[in-house]
């Protein structure tokens, strides 16, 4: 990934204009808390997709070489799910955007078709 994106990055650099990167990958958990994955999805892949993880193996891997001691490693989990906590306190704490600022930044020159929907959707939604 991190050398598709250099690429890329590159391409754009030179005046190539922009790129798809296809990121294909594997959910391997619920699309929610309350639902049954095991209902929709192969188990046995599942657990394929889980032991190519790269962070896990990147942990496993330091734990191997004794350089990630448990309590380090808990740690380190427990940051980051703390701040992830917090930003989605932050993040639920914001005032709701106004209605069509989901088109705004996103075209550099919009359509008129695009302009003229978003200016529809404001109009509605007052």
């Amino acid at each position: 990934m991190r050398d598709a994106t250099a690429e890329a990055l590159a391409r754009a650099r030179d005046g190539g204009g922009p790129t798809l990167i296809e990121a294909v990958t594997v959910r391997t958990g619920a699309h929610a808390a309350v639902d049954d994955p095991s209902l929709y999805m192969d188990q046995e892949a599942v657990e394929r997709e889980r032991s190519k993880d790269c962070l896990a193996r990147y942990e496993q891997e330091l734990q191997d070489r004794d350089l990630l001691d448990e309590d380090t490693r808990q740690r380190y989990h427990d940051e980051a799910r703390s701040i992830t906590r917090t930003a989605m306190q932050e993040a639920e704490a914001l005032e709701d955007p106004l209605p069509g600022a989901i088109l705004g930044s996103v075209y550099a020159e919009p359509a008129a078709t695009i302009e003229s929907s978003g200016q529809a959707f404001q109009e509605e939604r007052r």
